[in-house]
């Protein structure tokens, strides 16, 4: 269906079975199958039907795909599987193929097929007295995270701490006010990790040492402050913690927050954070910091000090999370298609490129940070909301000039600076240097080369707009590009 909605010229039954890697007539049974299926789940915003060997979709505007995934996933013994793990409420095998009327065989079939999913995450699914997953309590955090984001749904919250409980304890190592102010947060995943992360700590299932994760914790004004309000609450979710343990479950929430938060101004309120980034020498600092510098190569000029520490700040969340999680990326999660920025931001998305293969050179991280897929949106990402990345390119020399008024020249480059995806300057004079002449006459007291010329009327159209934009992009790719090579 995805492929159907996503592709609607990729409809001939052979190209299908092709692109899915199976027969004709598996994927003729499978339309039979998804067809009753959508009646019965009363799906009325599709109809599919295979036509002459061709196959025929209709959706609706109301139609959702996350929706039928989400119907699908509740009926299937997998979900279920994985569900009763999380809770604690598995059952034998043999209550299990009762349930769903399957075969001991076939219930050994699917059971097999939870494990090749828990073994990309390097965990196993333990068959002893009862069913359960065992192995690093990092990944198995990790694992449920990514399970519950790809499949609960925004109006079910299955978990008995409430968001309310869980904002109260995320103040307490952040000021709130600091955050709203300053930074761009993720609040429903980081309320899907606490979540996840407290019913782990109430069934004893508790982290361990991160010695390489805690001293970022230690410079944090907010978690010294209300380092004994922390200790009760943690208490409230299990009596039995010792401090030690505690402090190892609050630097796991730390990471975890740290991630799903991105600076993008600079405050003083920053400067802990940046103290205990320049205290600690960990291969996710040292990550960091060559990872600016293998960036500053190509960049037009020097990040301004703000900056720097803004993208520092940004830098170390994903290379602590990317160390903590062992670079692997969720199978749950479809990743931000790389070439998607490829196709929109051609020479940045080549500057970040450039910039990670440099910085991926070095032996000391790079078998944490050699998962591009894992980390490419998130520099990505992270580069965009951190620097202004437009005043860092090679800047577009404009030269403008009116035969009419002067006045006119004035309102035009008014105009001509909203245009805010090219780094422009404007010169009072034409000179070699001039990348671009904007006129409204070919009349002009300059000798000049046509291609660097764009004639338009005194009062612009349309048409000499997209042209304008047109011939910027043009130079802009074409500087661009000759600068990273």
């Amino acid at each position: 269906m995805k492929i159907a909605k996503d592709n609607k010229e990729l409809n001939n039954i052979s190209d299908l079975a092709k692109e899915l890697s199976c027969s004709t007539q598996t994927l003729t049974t499978t339309v039979e199958s998804l067809i009753e299926d959508l009646e019965e789940l009363g799906i009325q915003t599709l109809s599919i039907k295979i036509e002459n060997k061709l196959f025929v979709a209709k959706f609706s505007n109301e139609f959702s795909l996350d929706r039928l995934i989400h119907l699908y996933l509740k009926k299937s013994f997998e979900y279920q599987v994985i569900l009763d793990c999380f809770f604690n409420t598995t059952k034998s095998t043999s209550q299990y193929a009762k349930d769903y009327y399957l075969s001991q065989a076939s219930t050994y079939r699917k059971i097999n097929s939870v494990k090749t999913i828990l073994a990309q995450f390097n965990l196993e699914l333990q068959q002893a007295s009862k069913i359960q997953i065992i192995g690093e309590e990092k990944m198995i955090r990790y694992f449920f995270y990514s399970f519950f984001w790809e499949t609960r749904t925004s109006v079910n919250w299955p978990f008995p701490y409430s968001k309310e409980f869980i904002k109260k304890l995320r103040q307490l190592l952040y000021p709130e006010n600091y955050l709203e102010n300053n930074t761009l947060i993720n609040e429903n995943k980081l309320d899907l990790w606490f979540a996840i992360t407290l019913m782990r700590v109430k069934e004893n299932e508790l982290i361990g040492a991160l010695p390489e994760i805690e001293r970022m914790l230690q410079k944090n004004p907010s978690y010294l402050k209300n380092k004994k309000e922390i200790t009760k609450l943690c208490l409230e979710i299990n009596s039995e913690l010792t401090i030690q343990q505690i402090d190892e479950e609050v630097y796991f929430y730390y990471v975890v927050m740290m991630y799903n938060i991105y600076y993008v101004e600079y405050d003083d309120k920053m400067l802990p954070l940046l103290e205990a980034i320049n205290e600690n020498n960990e291969v996710f600092k040292v990550a960091s910091v060559q990872f600016i510098e293998s960036l500053n190569h190509f960049l037009s000029k020097p990040l301004k000090k703000d900056q720097y520490n803004i993208l520092l700040a940004n830098l170390i969340s994903i290379h602590m999370y990317a160390f903590l999680f062992e670079g692997l990326l969720s199978p749950f999660e479809e990743p931000l298609k790389t070439k998607r920025f490829d196709r929109i931001y051609p020479s940045f998305y080549k500057l970040v490129k450039i910039t990670y293969q440099n910085c991926i050179e070095f032996d000391s991280f790079s078998k944490y940070y050699y998962n591009k897929e894992f980390l490419f949106p998130s520099y990505m990402l992270t580069l965009f909301v951190s620097i202004d990345v437009k005043n860092y390119t090679i800047p577009i020399s404009v030269y403008l000039y009116s035969s009419h008024s002067k006045i006119l020249e004035t309102i035009l480059k008014k105009e001509l600076s909203k245009m805010t995806q090219y780094h422009l300057f404007f010169t009072d004079e034409e000179t070699k240097e001039t990348d671009l002449i904007v006129s409204d006459t070919f009349n002009i007291p300059y000798k000049l080369s046509e291609n660097r010329m764009l004639i338009w009327d005194p009062i612009p159209s349309d048409t000499d707009w997209k042209n304008l934009r047109d011939k910027l992009s043009e130079i802009k790719k074409e500087k661009e590009f000759l600068f990273l090579d």
